[in-house]
């Protein structure tokens, strides 16, 4: 979701006045994918779930050479990196909430189409981002 403002002060000026020049709108950005690289998260905590203990994540798709659960932007830390099967059309990873503080974490899933640390990587978002709240 994204607006466009206009400030009658510059940043960090306080009594300033704000004029919407376009309100919120949902824009779907996405970025090119590898052919025959696709991915969806089809079991994981929903968003807004607690979580605790051992968290199953699992992904359908194809081509898939390196799946990870990675922070809400970036790529490090890396928190978790997926099982994949002999055919590249499943993911599985049992996440061990335990290697995360308690408290409300944004995490994502992604799936790439060559192994971790390759050259010429395109990403596919497995599952967008979902906040979860550890309690261990």
């Amino acid at each position: 979701d994204v607006r466009i403002s206009a400030f009658s002060a510059t940043e960090g000026q306080s009594g300033a006045s704000e004029i919407t020049v376009m309100p919120p709108r949902r824009w779907t950005v996405s970025k090119p994918v590898a052919p025959g690289l696709t991915a969806s998260v089809t079991l994981g905590a929903p968003h807004g779930s607690r979580v605790n203990g051992t968290a199953r994540i699992e992904v359908r798709g194809s081509g898939l050479e390196n799946v990870e659960l990675l922070p809400a932007s970036g790529y490090t830390p890396r928190l978790g990196q997926f099982q994949i099967s002999s055919d590249k059309t499943f993911a599985w990873l049992d996440f061990d909430t335990k290697s995360l503080p308690n408290g409300l974490h944004e995490l994502r899933v992604s799936a790439f189409n060559v192994p971790a640390g390759q050259p010429g990587a395109v990403e596919a978002i497995a599952m967008p981002v979902r906040q979860w709240d550890v309690r261990n």
